[in-house]
């Protein structure tokens, strides 16, 4: 019996390097997971993260972004972190193992763990979890790159799920990515210089939307409607006198 894909998630917390978050995400798409959170990132320049995502970058909507390590817990049943060393607080378990506990367990929803590129994961972070794994490498270069775990660790756990769980739905004409990008695109411009005026919540607001309206399920005749009551409202706001005329 085979594991839906969606069951297995794959989280980042406190990445310094953009980078790695879009080859990491690249990684995952490659293997067939389709969950990435990145929680509580140092460092998050999108234009970094879509050019290292590469041919996966029309799909950077399904990244989770702006969440807690805490609503990262609260979507699994088990955490486990991917660290360079043992702690003695928690079992430790080598990928194999990780897959052939998986491989009984296949309703399990299970959540992999990737900490800071410098120095790893905290205890405050660790308390979350289940067991810490390992991935084997020389002694004379222990250290792995993020995403290099991130796709090693996909890679082992790939032949547990289902093809067919793991290729992206698509409705007959349906609203695909981009146009729902520019969907958002209009509205955020509609609104956020009414609502949003702070840098700092801008930002996060705009995450916010755009992830929201990525997950809409809009076919092409409510995209179209959608698309221009924005943009006829975007030329009337441009134009408030129309707007006291009628």
């Amino acid at each position: 019996m085979t594991m839906r894909s969606d069951r297995i998630q794959f989280a980042l917390i406190r990445t310094f390097d953009s980078g790695n978050i879009g080859s990491s995400f690249r990684a995952l798409s490659n293997m067939g997971f389709r969950r990435l959170w990145v929680i509580d990132p140092l460092h998050y320049d999108e234009e970094i993260v879509g050019k290292m995502a590469a041919g996966t970058k029309n799909a950077l909507h399904r990244l989770i972004t702006g969440r807690s390590l805490e609503e990262f817990a609260a979507e699994v049943d088990h955490i486990y972190a991917l660290t360079a060393r043992p702690r003695k607080e928690y079992p430790q378990i080598s990928l194999p193992e990780l897959a052939s506990s998986l491989n009984e367990a296949p309703e399990t929803r299970a959540g992999l763990l990737f900490g800071n590129e410098t120095n790893g994961l905290n205890n405050e972070e660790l308390r979350y979890i289940s067991a810490t794994v390992s991935i084997p490498t020389s002694p004379a270069y222990p250290s792995l790159n993020l995403a290099h775990a991130v796709l090693l660790t996909a890679f082992s756990l790939s032949p547990l799920t289902s093809p067919s769980s793991a290729a992206p739905s698509s409705k007959k004409n349906g609203a695909d990515a981009l146009k729902k990008e520019e969907l958002f695109e209009n509205l955020f411009s509609l609104i956020s210089s009414h609502l949003f005026q702070k840098e700092i919540t801008a930002d996060k607001n705009r995450t916010l939307l755009r992830n929201t309206i990525q997950k809409w399920p809009l076919s092409l005749r409510e995209w179209s409607y959608l698309n221009q009551v924005f943009l006829a409202l975007k030329k009337r706001t441009a134009h408030p006198e129309k707007l006291q005329n009628n």
